[in-house]
């Protein structure tokens, strides 16, 4: 698939904020292999927020763009995210292990006294951390920069299909909560994963489905969330 030129870049600072204004119905991007996003009613009078515009990942990034009215973005490719998700699992496993070793360093003493009681201490205390990082790292990382330390590197992001915009916390979590259901039937985990290899148009695992979400590339962003 071959695509055109982008469209010229308007002149001037590109972090200064340009005038609000409509774009045409019928933008100067590929139409094959391309979805937008049912149009609703964006909140200015008079104005159509036609919603956001996903393309494939052979598009390539220099036609991603955020605008008010009508975002473009550059869909992620599956190798991108499996890599993310690589980083963040040692990353996860490295931030676990090192709390349990100081956990372990500063009750030591008290163990040597009572090593029941600080067996029991330690593993309780294990227990809460190792959930809480588990439960909160990927939801909470999604929410306030929109992907984990992993997708960062990779240059992705979880945005919301209907606008484009980072997923709130509860969306973000039922994302993330949504993978270990699928696990729990045979072979569904994997199935999950591997599902945007297939998955046409928007490249979505099923998990993302659930969430109405799309990993895509973070070109495009800087002149709505500043240089991120």
């Amino acid at each position: 698939m071959t695509f055109p030129p982008p469209p010229p870049q308007q002149p001037g600072d590109p972090n200064q904020q340009q005038p609000y204004q409509q774009f045409p119905q019928t933008p100067p991007y590929p139409q094959q292999g391309y979805y937008q996003q049912p149009g609703y009613q964006y909140g200015y009078p008079g104005q159509q927020h036609i919603g956001p515009q996903f393309l494939p990942p052979e598009a390539g990034t220099q036609y991603a763009r955020f605008d008010p009215v009508q975002p473009v973005r550059v869909l992620a490719n599956p190798g991108r995210r499996l890599v993310a998700r690589l980083i963040d699992g040692l990353i996860l496993g490295a931030v676990i292990g090192g709390l349990a070793a100081a956990i372990a360093g500063i009750t030591n003493g008290f163990g040597t006294r009572r090593p029941d009681e600080a067996a029991n201490v330690i593993g309780i205390v294990l227990l809460v951390i190792v959930g809480l990082a588990w439960l909160l790292y990927e939801p909470l990382f999604n929410t306030l920069k929109g992907g984990t330390p992993g997708k960062l590197a990779m240059g992705i992001r979880v945005v919301r299909v209907a606008n484009a915009e980072y997923p709130g916390f509860g969306a973000a979590l039922g994302r993330f909560l949504i993978a270990p259901v699928f696990a729990i039937v045979p072979l569904g985990g994997l199935l999950n994963v591997l599902w945007c290899l297939w998955d046409r148009p928007l490249y979505q695992c099923l998990h993302d489905k659930v969430a109405s979400t799309v990993v895509v590339h973070k070109e495009g962003e800087a002149s709505h969330y500043g240089n991120v």
